[in-house]
């Protein structure tokens, strides 16, 4: 049985953070889904419509307690995530 629901129909990417640094998840124009902290720490997450840590800021996470924060926003430059120190964290995107 073919799924046609449109959730399952583009192609998702994440990536799994625990350590500091950024990662580039995409370069050019990208959709970010949603952010997962899975292990809560006081660090923050910080997330750019750039592929480097620098420009448009979208969004600065706390991630000191666990949760799931869905965007669904277009990006035009790229997505890059930056994480401020040791957590586990997960970006979900297309």
């Amino acid at each position: 049985m073919a799924l046609t629901n449109d959730r399952y129909s583009e192609s998702r990417r994440y990536v799994h953070m625990t350590a500091a640094g950024n990662a580039i998840n995409r370069s050019g124009q990208a959709k970010l889904l949603r952010v997962v902290v899975n292990d809560p720490t006081a660090v923050t997450l910080t997330l750019y419509d750039s592929n480097t840590a620098s420009g448009a800021v979208i969004a600065v996470i706390d991630c000191n307690g666990p949760g799931t924060y869905e965007y669904g926003i277009l990006l035009s430059v790229g997505l890059t995530a930056d994480l401020s120190g040791t957590s586990d964290v997960t970006v979900i995107y297309q």
